[in-house]
């Protein structure tokens, strides 16, 4: 996906993407996904509930560079069955900001 942020929100949910998943209890997951941008713009990638509380079990910062960079994360393990999703929020981007997100991957690390 290719954002370019025309005019800044300044909160991180003014711009999401989100795809949401069912998972169970116990569960942990990677999410890895490759960035390229100008300047130094960053975004928020969270794995989270669903809904209600979206308790966090990912909430890191991503830092963009001129070149593509790889990034990965582990879950904390799923509190209990549900809906989560994979989240990245990118709302606080200047205007002019440009984002590249490739090749993401939600990957089950462990099941109980």
């Amino acid at each position: 996906a290719l954002v370019v942020m025309t005019a800044t929100d300044k909160k991180p949910a003014g711009l999401q993407m989100s795809w949401p998943f069912p998972a169970q209890k116990g569960e942990q997951f990677q999410v890895n996904l490759q960035t390229k941008g100008g300047g130094k713009a960053s975004f928020i990638v969270r794995l989270e509930k669903a809904g209600g509380d979206n308790e966090r079990l990912i909430d890191e910062k991503v830092v963009v560079s001129a070149k593509v960079t790889k990034s990965g994360f582990q879950s904390l393990a799923i509190p209990e069955d549900g809906t989560y999703r994979v989240s990245f929020y990118l709302g606080t981007l200047e205007a002019g900001d440009k984002v590249w997100i490739d090749n993401v991957e939600l990957i089950p690390v462990k099941k109980f």
